[in-house]
């Protein structure tokens, strides 16, 4: 069988060719390059040699930041927060993986995020669950993908523990091949943009939900969900609840008058059925940087639109969810799907 596999430089992508080729299978890599660095690209040639599959390099660093720039652009007038890891998995890594995989005519793709699928011949679908030990964050990365594509994909990670994963991230992806691309997002982010853009000329004026002024600050200091420390009340603690670009204003509630019990959301996927016809559908809400889901109950008001009441309210510094944050819908280690923040009430 002649697999794709996304290769992004870091260990996780490296063992997941490593083990498909074990397998038997014949292995293409494809590296989508997003930092235009001639050491960068030296290392996946050692890792062509090592692995002993043959391995393409998308140039892919103005893509992402065109891509990046309009998402910006967005998420500033709407007053929600970026993710550019979601932006680059979700926009550029995975659709791009599918069509190269058409170009080469290869059966399936493969990529390290540690998620799994199950076929279900009986109701014609593949079940998407959370990895073993995995962080949300993977499942928030592969949101979208529709089931004609899940069909063709592998994620054989997915179901390996931590203890046996770093054993063989140990053999097959020494650190001397993996630590020239161990950049995190927010620093890739700043690097594309803060040549393109002027992030923090603007001042901002802070008020809080009652209209009381009680600071001010450029743009680049404020981000939804983010904390704010007035020096005057140093024992008050804010979180930032909404930008508004058009009148430079940045709205913060504090911490200790948080109380959400309602989301509405947008942009919702769901991996099994796109049409639920939602009517109070009781389920599971995962939010990043949470091991617990929150029960809640789901009912679709508006084409991709979501409307959420929690069973239980979230009070105080629980209640930190802000606008524009990526969520999963789950029941057990299934994930039914996701969507992101639009309003909370």
């Amino acid at each position: 069988m002649k697999v794709l596999v996304a290769l992004s430089g870091g260990p996780q992508s490296f063992v997941t060719a490593w083990l498909l080729k074990k397998q038997g299978m014949q292995v293409r890599g494809v590296y989508f390059d997003i930092f235009a660095d001639d050491l960068c690209n030296e290392k996946m040639l050692e890792a062509e040699r090592k692995l002993g599959i043959p391995i393409q390099i998308m140039s892919a660093k103005e893509l992402l930041k065109e891509t990046l720039v309009r998402e910006r652009a967005e998420c500033g007038l709407l007053g929600r927060r970026m993710n550019a890891k979601q932006v680059f998995h979700q926009k550029i890594l995975i659709p791009g993986l599918f069509q190269l995989a058409e170009q080469y005519k290869t059966e399936k793709v493969a990529s390290g995020h540690r998620v799994t699928l199950q076929d279900d011949p009986a109701a014609g679908v593949m079940r998407v669950f959370r990895g073993v030990e995995s962080k949300v964050e993977d499942s928030l990365l592969v949101l979208g993908i529709p089931q004609e594509k899940l069909k063709n994909m592998m994620l054989p990670l997915g179901s390996i523990p931590e203890s046996m994963l770093s054993k063989l991230i140990g053999e097959v992806a020494l650190p001397e091949m993996t630590t020239v691309f161990e950049k995190d997002f927010d620093t890739i982010e700043n690097e594309l943009l803060s040549g393109g853009l002027d992030l923090g000329a603007a001042e901002y004026k802070v008020l809080t939900v009652e209209g009381v002024q009680i600071g001010h600050g450029p743009r680049n200091q404020f981000e939804p969900g983010a904390s704010f420390l007035n020096p005057e009340t140093p024992e008050k603690f804010y979180r930032v609840k909404e930008i508004y670009s058009a009148t430079a204003t940045v709205v913060v509630q504090e911490e200790s008058n948080l109380r959400v019990q309602e989301i509405d959301f947008e942009e919702a996927s769901w991996f099994q059925d796109e049409d639920l016809g939602l009517n109070l559908l009781e389920t599971g809400l995962m939010l990043q940087g949470r091991d617990k889901a929150l029960p809640i109950h789901l009912m679709q008001f508006e084409g991709l639109r979501v409307k959420g009441k929690l069973l239980e309210p979230l009070m105080g510094r629980e209640a930190d969810i802000f606008k524009g944050q990526s969520v999963l819908w789950v029941e057990g280690s299934e994930i039914l799907g996701g969507a992101r923040v639009l309003r909370i009430k």
